[in-house]
């Protein structure tokens, strides 16, 4: 999966040359993120303040805003166009790998069509996505939390250490609104592993079964009186969507807690903020960057919560290539 890519020199130079492309457009997006941050506190300010400011320095902002929306639409485009690429490479290298030893190869191994075909392109596809945004995540935020740090002397949250005792030490310095993304952030993530921790098996049987219906229909149309029979078929489709029941059942609450917990943490910051705001120790602008830093930090500390049903999915389908893999080693050593 990983080596017969970044470990081929006939792919050397997609793998290290245009990594290094989609390494620079991710460079690029939190470049444009700190701009979009900064410009925020400014547009906000000048619009809480009409008084202070005139309607030519709103209109320079909308022009500003134009700007760095525009670096996302080109950026995104871009990136898109060159990943979708870089993964189709990677895709292809998979499957030479996996078809140069599988074509000499007789003995038959469950699902194998699918997962040359199917599983190497998912897989390609999510490690691609998943790359990214780990890149994007390592990057951005010590940045960020810098900021967040720096914003804790903005805002005031005395008052939740005087309603609740027991967390005023957390609360009470400049670092708190740090403390307090990393705390929710962490809680919301280790119950979404626990609540989602049948899934990866779940993901992995539903590969299973639906290989083996296929394969019955393959059989199916190459000799009908023999196996297109309604009751074996119907027999597979039955175990099919016995697993689709539990399937569904573990992922409806899974995102029960996910959504739930992102509705929550949309308005935790405006909680958290508003008493500043009040009490006339921050401005609007400050308000609308602290809690644009906020979300920034918590996003990407809440990963696991945001694409843990892809990481469940990549689970899966790892399993079952390293199991396809073992075959053809195992087979391979059988071949005169």
């Amino acid at each position: 999966m990983i080596k017969a890519f970044f470990w081929s020199r006939k792919w050397a130079l997609w793998a290290y040359g245009g990594g290094a492309i989609v390494l620079s457009f991710v460079f690029t997006g939190v470049y444009l993120e700190i701009l979009w941050n900064d410009w925020i506190k400014t547009f906000y300010d000048v619009l809480g303040n009409p008084r202070e400011h005139t309607l030519r320095e709103f209109y320079i902002q909308l022009l500003v805003f134009a700007g760095i929306a525009g670096g996302f639409i080109l950026l995104g485009t871009i990136s898109r166009y060159v990943t979708q690429h870089y993964t189709l490479r990677w895709r292809e290298a998979i499957n030479d790998y996996y078809t140069s030893r599988w074509c000499g190869i007789t003995e038959k191994i469950e699902g194998e069509a699918q997962r040359i075909q199917e599983d190497a392109m998912r897989f390609a596809t999510l490690v691609e996505d998943f790359a990214e945004q780990i890149l994007n995540i390592v990057i951005i935020l010590p940045i960020f939390l810098q900021r967040l740090y720096e914003a804790g002397s903005t805002i005031d949250l005395s008052w939740i250490g005087e309603k609740i005792p027991f967390i005023a030490p957390i609360v009470t310095g400049q670092g708190a609104l740090v403390y307090i993304a990393l705390i929710t952030s962490v809680i919301g993530t280790v119950l979404c592993i626990y609540i989602g921790k049948k899934l990866p098996r779940l993901q992995y049987q539903n590969q299973v079964v639906e290989a083996a219906y296929r394969r019955g229909l393959e059989l199916a149309v190459d000799n009908k009186p023999r196996y297109g029979l309604y009751e074996e078929l119907t027999k597979l489709f039955f175990g099919l969507r016995m697993n689709y029941h539990r399937l569904y059942w573990e992922v409806g609450k899974f995102n029960l807690w996910r959504i739930s917990f992102s509705q929550i943490m949309i308005i935790l910051p405006y909680i958290l903020v508003a008493p500043s705001i009040f009490g006339g120790a921050a401005t609007l602008g400050t308000m609308q960057q602290t809690i644009n830093i906020f979300d920034t930090v918590r996003s990407k500390f809440s990963f696991f919560i945001d694409n843990w049903r892809g990481i469940t999915e990549l689970i899966s389908i790892r399993i079952r290539l390293k199991e396809f893999e073992a075959n053809l080693d195992k087979y391979k050593n059988k071949e005169p």
